[in-house]
């Protein structure tokens, strides 16, 4: 995996998304998009265009899975004993792209973040991620060349939070 000096966000990873194969995009690819169609990841996979947030979005959605992202890093970080800062890396074949929400220095260990939800949080209590999520994990996996993923949700000021392990 090739690491790029960019940050999630930010203009340059906006501009290097059309190039590849997205992690986020995985489920859509794979037949389940909960909020992105095949059709419209292909319109903008050939415009250019991303999806514009309203401002609730930014703010109800956006901004508290930051904040929970931020939470349950260093409740990851703690637990593991080891850092897991995000980075943006493309796969040796120049084909995949992957925004990480953390990475082990070994790259063997993925870190993936997602804003509380219930239904999620039951899923990870049972050890059965729906597809939506496990392909995007499977997709870090493969680009990071890693062995396994720590998935969590949490709320944005740590109150609630579940993991597991994926593999």
């Amino acid at each position: 995996m090739k690491v790029l000096n960019v940050e999630q966000g930010s203009a340059e990873w906006l501009a290097l998304r059309p190039a590849y194969c997205v992690a986020s995009e995985a489920p859509v690819i794979m037949g389940d998009g909960r909020h992105t169609s095949r059709g419209e990841l292909i319109r903008a996979k050939r415009t250019g265009d991303e999806r514009e947030f309203s401002k609730w979005e930014r703010e109800n959605l956006l901004d508290k899975g930051h904040r929970a992202e931020e939470m349950a890093r260093g409740a990851i970080e703690a637990l593991l004993g080891e850092a897991m800062p995000p980075l943006v890396g493309a796969s040796d074949c120049g084909r995949f792209l992957a925004s990480f929400d953390g990475l082990s220095d070994d790259r063997s260990t993925v870190f993936e973040a997602k804003l509380w939800n219930a239904e999620l949080a039951r899923a990870i209590r049972a050890q059965e991620l729906p597809p939506a999520y496990y392909w995007q994990l499977e997709h870090q996996i493969m680009v990071a060349g890693a062995d396994h993923a720590i998935f969590c949700c949490c709320t944005d000021d740590g109150s609630e939070f579940e993991w597991m392990n994926y593999e």
